[in-house]
């Protein structure tokens, strides 16, 4: 079990960053999708599952300990964030249907997906909520 203990340990410090940005675009420019659900309910569950993550001690997984409370947070947490993710998925569903969800997961870039054009993109979607 150890080795797995040790990917988890890993794979959390390289999610680490991406959560950051995530939370930091959740409250800011994301601050108006916060009122669906699903994306409160993903934020409030990354904040559970990060700060639980970090009070965990890893002995405990290698010993078998399971009984502790930050433990079942944190397994709380990612159920959560699946519930989360499973709810977002149905509402992509239902609005847009099949079309939209491809044009979700679709890699092909378009015109203004490039980084260069982020900052446009940004400075006119403020200016149209101001």
């Amino acid at each position: 079990m150890a080795p797995w203990i040790d990917i988890h340990g890993t794979v959390g410090v390289l999610l680490w960053p991406l959560a950051l940005l995530f939370a930091l675009y959740a409250l800011t420019a994301g601050r108006l999708r916060l009122r669906q659900p699903a994306n409160a309910l993903a934020l409030v569950a990354l904040v559970m599952a990060v700060g639980s993550g970090k009070l965990m001690d890893e002995d405990w997984l290698r010993d078998g300990q399971f009984h502790y409370l930050v433990y079942s947070v944190h397994l709380f947490a990612w159920l959560l964030i699946a519930l989360a993710v499973t709810l977002h998925v149905v509402a992509v569903l239902r609005l847009g249907g099949l079309p939209l969800a491809r044009s979700m997961a679709s890699v092909q870039l378009r015109p203004g997906d490039l980084p260069g054009n982020w900052f446009d993109q940004i400075r006119r979607s403020f200016k149209v909520r101001s």
